[in-house]
């Protein structure tokens, strides 16, 4: 449990990263700067096309993945574009992650932020991705509470005891209204 989305976002790239690391988003997304260089590592941007109405182009993705890249950044819906991947695209970020080794952090905050009869799906819910994805969401969003502040971490176990130990040094527990 973290003090909101970016919180848990904050504690899991400080738990992953190391100086030269590189994070894959595709874009426009909303501003991680702030949370990955400080950390010493690089964001690598994969623009997406608004005249294609945002769709992830997938060749563009596997093209910028390099021997530092570390993992790749998957937000869905997308936040600024609304953007909701469907189960077929989440298929295409699994195969990629599988090929190349990647972890992927699925930031699924907006995911009851759903409209035009459109559905939110999980990475998380295909099987192949249990053990190479970390998935945050926020009640924030999720649940309209944003004076609360509440998010969480949702992963393997070795990670998220990674990620426990950094939140223990961040903040030492939790705050009694997120307990």
């Amino acid at each position: 449990i973290t003090a909101g989305g970016m919180h848990a976002l904050s504690i899991a790239f400080s738990a992953l990263l190391e100086p030269e690391d590189e994070v894959l988003i595709p874009s426009p997304c909303y501003f991680l700067e702030g949370i990955i260089e400080p950390l010493g590592a690089r964001i690598v941007y994969a623009p997406m096309d608004e005249m294609r109405g945002y769709r992830w182009d997938f060749d563009l993705i596997e093209s910028l993945i390099t021997r530092r890249t570390k993992c790749l950044f998957l937000n869905t819906p997308v936040n600024p574009t609304g953007r909701v991947l469907s189960r077929a695209e989440l298929a295409e970020v699994a195969r990629i992650a599988e090929r190349h080794n990647l972890l992927v952090i699925a930031d699924e905050s907006y995911n009851t932020m759903v409209y035009d009869g459109l559905a939110h799906h999980s990475i998380l819910a295909l099987p192949e991705m249990k053990e190479r994805t970390l998935l945050v969401r926020s009640f924030t969003k999720s649940f309209c509470m944003p004076g609360w502040r509440v998010g969480y971490l949702v992963g393997p176990g070795d990670l998220v005891s990674a990620m426990t130990n950094t939140l223990e040094w961040n903040v030492l527990y939790g705050s009694y209204i997120t307990q």
